[in-house]
């Protein structure tokens, strides 16, 4: 007889409740017990009853223990373990695979392979529904694409990731459109309950905001101090009503307004002032009559304070209203341009003739419909071969600013 057949200790095979006695006794031993926790994983990751070797370490004692169920021929052999030889074993006792799992584990095993395949359909669903859910709150395709390829997202399949996009998307319906501003703890509360859900420090919502509204989307974008103010007010939100500024030249302006006095003590004498997005709370509107009885409500708008420095020193309080954007408009410019255009100013607006100059232009002529172009024609950023800055032509922007009445 082939002794590796035959258990090491005979069993009356008739006896159900002894050979289920005799496997359990055995499965307790510390090394029938790593084959039994090996076998488990093998079986649950989707493998069969086959003749691949379980991946265990057995010390001389624990393969002597192994032993008592397969036999010493096996021990001999020095092979491992495979789940085919022990359901053969189990079998000669009278055990099945199925009465063998029921009795070692005590509960059905997990489908591993199964629970992977569900797992990988939830997050593929997850993912797309993310996507569809800002999509829905009229973000751009090519930012939402590029932002849920970004690593770092929550893990799709457990609903984070949902949770996310839905704060994110909440906020968003929030943004201010066209010249309207709004603070963002005003904008935290009325979209998450929370006005300080948005803060620098207070998660990623508002950083991912950031980068949606970027569209590049670039992982090494600055968001910290001025970057991240910045950021925010390019979308016309104020993080802080006196770091919100705009540069002006002979503004003259009537109104509740606290820029009102400002501008009207600094127009003395062609001094540039800046006005902070506070000074311009309250009522204000363009005051032609309060230097001279000049009919014309003509407000120029550049973008670099060369122009402004520049008109100050050559024409001082001879020169028609400037404001300067700075670079791109802030929550302050966005604010006062509103409401000079709302009253009946004239604007005329222009910027250096590079790729973010053309779109302040066209962010500005977007949202102030009245507004016309000040010596400067709009085109495509990838027409733009040779740009052409403010300071290149000072000279002609100076002699149309020169107010010769």
């Amino acid at each position: 007889m082939n002794t590796d057949d035959t258990p090491t200790v005979t069993i009356n095979q008739s006896d159900t409740a002894a050979a289920h006695t005799q496997l359990l006794n055995w499965a307790a031993k510390a090394g029938p017990a790593k084959i039994i926790t090996a076998l488990r994983k093998h079986l649950e990751d989707g493998h069969s009853w086959g003749k691949t070797t379980l991946p265990v370490q057995l010390t001389e004692e624990e393969r002597r223990q192994v032993r008592a169920l397969l036999g010493t021929a096996w021990d001999a052999s020095g092979r491992g373990v495979t789940p085919h030889i022990l359901k053969t074993k189990m079998l000669k006792l009278g055990i099945d695979t199925d009465t063998a799992i029921n009795l070692l584990y005590g509960d059905e095993l997990i489908n591993r392979r199964e629970q992977r395949r569900e797992h990988r359909a939830n997050a593929s669903a997850e993912r797309q529904q993310a996507l569809t859910i800002l999509l829905d709150a009229g973000i751009h395709p090519t930012s939402a694409e590029a932002w849920m390829r970004r690593k770092g997202l929550p893990p799709a399949g457990h609903g984070q990731l949902l949770a996310l996009t839905r704060s994110i998307a909440a906020a968003w319906q929030h943004l201010p459109h066209g010249t309207d501003t709004i603070m963002l703890s005003v904008l935290a509360d009325a979209a998450l309950d929370d006005p300080h859900a948005l803060d620098r420090r207070a998660g990623r919502i508002g950083l991912d905001i950031l980068r949606l509204a970027d569209g590049d989307g670039h992982e090494d974008a600055d968001y910290d101090g001025d970057g991240w103010r910045t950021a925010w007010e390019a979308l016309g939100v104020i993080c802080d009503p006196l770091s919100s500024r705009v540069l002006t030249l002979n503004l003259p302006l009537t109104g509740s307004a606290p820029a009102c006095a400002i501008t009207a003590a600094a127009n003395q004498t062609g001094e540039p002032v800046w006005l902070t997005w506070r000074s311009l709370n309250g009522d204000f509107a363009l005051d032609h009559y309060q230097r001279s009885p000049d009919p014309r409500v003509d407000v120029y708008v550049c973008e670099n304070p060369t122009v402004v420095a520049a008109a100050a020193d050559t024409l001082a309080s001879r020169s028609y209203p400037l404001i300067c954007t700075n670079g791109v408009p802030s929550g302050a410019v966005r604010k006062l341009l509103a409401g000079l255009a709302a009253t009946g100013a004239h604007l005329h607006i222009r910027a250096d003739d590079d790729t973010t100059g053309q779109a302040i232009v066209a962010q500005l002529m977007a949202t102030l419909p009245h507004a016309s172009l000040w010596r400067y024609q709009q085109r495509p950023a990838e027409t733009i071969n040779n740009p052409e800055y403010e300071e290149r032509v000072l000279n002609t922007l100076l002699i149309d600013l020169t107010n010769t009445n």
